[in-house]
């Protein structure tokens, strides 16, 4: 079943808040979300500026190899 749809379940933490500080917490939700996306962004961004070093490298290796042989 689609998260999106399933009812919505009544905790500790948001009974008894008004509409408007749930959207308060819902907003805080959303922040923090956007603020890991881009903090994975930033990682998954790095791991690729890696992986392009280290493609470089091998390639420099392969030519010294031949070079050799």
């Amino acid at each position: 079943m689609d998260p999106r749809l399933a009812p919505a379940v009544e905790t500790q933490s948001t009974q008894g808040l008004t509409n408007e500080e749930m959207t308060g917490v819902r907003g805080n939700l959303r922040k923090n979300n956007d603020e890991a996306i881009d903090a994975l962004h930033a990682i998954v961004k790095r791991q690729k500026e890696i992986g392009g070093a280290m493609h470089n490298e091998v390639e420099r290796h392969n030519e010294i190899i031949d070079t050799i042989t």
